[in-house]
């Protein structure tokens, strides 16, 4: 039996919220101020996924705390 990929290919808002440790407000304020920042994707018209690989480039280039 294949094994299943666990890691979704996109995050939901509230798993990106997990992922990145912060609130739902921080990450519409790092769309608005942060151009680095991945852009969010439109899967329908009343909701959005951000792509797992771009988060984790953009997680990888930030300098470490």
């Amino acid at each position: 039996m294949a094994e299943k990929n666990i890691t979704p290919e996109l995050y939901r808002l509230r798993d990106l919220c997990i992922v990145l440790g912060v609130g739902r407000s921080t990450v519409y304020q790092l769309l608005e101020t942060d151009p680095s920042f991945p852009p969010r994707v439109q899967i329908a018209r009343r909701a959005v996924r951000w792509r797992r690989a771009e988060i984790e480039e953009w997680v990888l280039s930030r300098p470490a705390a």
